[in-house]
Order: structure tokens, then C-alpha cells, then sequence
């Protein structure tokens, strides 16, 4: 069994208005049922309070 961990590349960038629109989150690609839970978890909380 292979022991080593698992390993994930995310990449963050800031946003910024692009035309004076501000662009929403997206998830660009879902590769298991567990990323699709979580995704489908995170999609339900309230949105962050604005700063």
C-alpha cells in the first residue's frame, strides 16, 4: 500500500473587477464524489460578512 500522503495543487489569486464587474467563485474541475460532498457542503453555508 502506497504510505505517502496525498498531495493537491490550489491555486489562489486575488480578485479584481474585470470591467467593473466583480466575478464570482467558480470551481473550474471536480475530479471524486468526496470534492463533489464538500462542494456541495460549502455551497450552502452564508455567505462571509462584508468587510
Amino acid at each position: 500500500m502506497d504510505r505517502r500522503p496525498d498531495r493537491y495543487l490550489l491555486c489562489l489569486w486575488p480578485e479584481g473587477t474585470a470591467g467593473g464587474v466583480t466575478r464570482t467563485d467558480a470551481v473550474l474541475r471536480q475530479t471524486s464524489e468526496g470534492a463533489a460532498y464538500w462542494h456541495t457542503w460549502a455551497r450552502a453555508l452564508p455567505p462571509p460578512p462584508n468587510r
